[in-house]
């Protein structure tokens, strides 16, 4: 099943529309993106998240969970992809609770029944990446 898909009935299932909501690093999950993320990745990441914002305004949702850590480029494209929904003043949601080091669960480990939480991205960034 497409990674986007899942995110979708995820997304259904927990009472948000897909359209929505947005998974800020499902570009990521592709071959291409396992091993370095080079500069035209992070800008088609980029150039997709401006293509959104110009058309909507969605609900930003958190969960990439710890794979921004094994992936050094992530904390970086992050704080570009804020600095985007923070001109148009986006919210961030997550849903459950965070991890042991405080990264937002990844949709396959959450409970049917999460509901979502505001989400302080910057202040995650600052706390965890500084």
């Amino acid at each position: 099943m497409d990674f986007k898909y899942k995110i979708a009935d995820v997304a259904k299932e927990f009472g948000m529309p897909a359209k929505k909501v947005v998974e800020t690093v499902s570009g990521v999950t592709g071959e291409a993106y396992k091993t370095a993320g080079t500069f035209e990745e992070k800008d088609e990441n980029l150039r997709w998240l401006q293509a959104v914002l110009a058309q909507t305004e969605p609900t930003m949702w958190a969960a990439w969970g710890t794979l921004i850590e094994k992936r050094d480029y992530l904390p970086g494209l992050m704080r570009e992809m804020v600095a985007l929904t923070r001109e148009k003043n986006i919210p961030w949601v997550t849903f459950g609770p965070r991890s042991k080091k405080g990264h937002p669960h990844h949709p396959l480990y959450l409970r049917k029944d999460s509901t979502p939480e505001p989400f302080d991205v910057e202040n995650y960034l600052n706390t965890c990446f500084e």
